[in-house]
């Protein structure tokens, strides 16, 4: 996924930006990015402004990572969900799992 993810550190926690499509093409490797985050044991911020698609396979990365950061006792939030990203959210019944800033 080339120059798609961009991690920060900021005032103490890593913030993840993710850019363009985040389909079964990228999944995975976005699920491991921020996993990898989750390990650090810092809060993790999930910039999702520069999302322009996402899919079902994207939702499951976010959803395994989310699930990673609540067993690690990390906190995990995600900012910018664009109202096409959120729509998919809520269709997929996912909308009140994840915390939005």
């Amino acid at each position: 996924m080339e120059h798609c993810l961009e991690i920060r550190s900021v005032a103490g926690r890593r913030v993840v930006v993710i850019h363009g499509d985040v389909d079964l093409a990228v999944a995975e490797e976005v699920r491991d990015a921020l996993e990898k985050q989750v390990a650090k044991g810092r809060p993790v911020l999930v910039d999702c402004s520069g999302i322009q698609f996402i899919d079902s396979r994207g939702l499951s990365a976010l959803i395994c990572a989310r699930y990673a950061a609540n067993q690690a006792s990390v906190s995990f939030q995600l900012a910018g969900v664009s109202e096409p990203m959120h729509r998919a959210m809520r269709a997929a019944g996912i909308d009140d799992l994840f915390a939005l800033v």
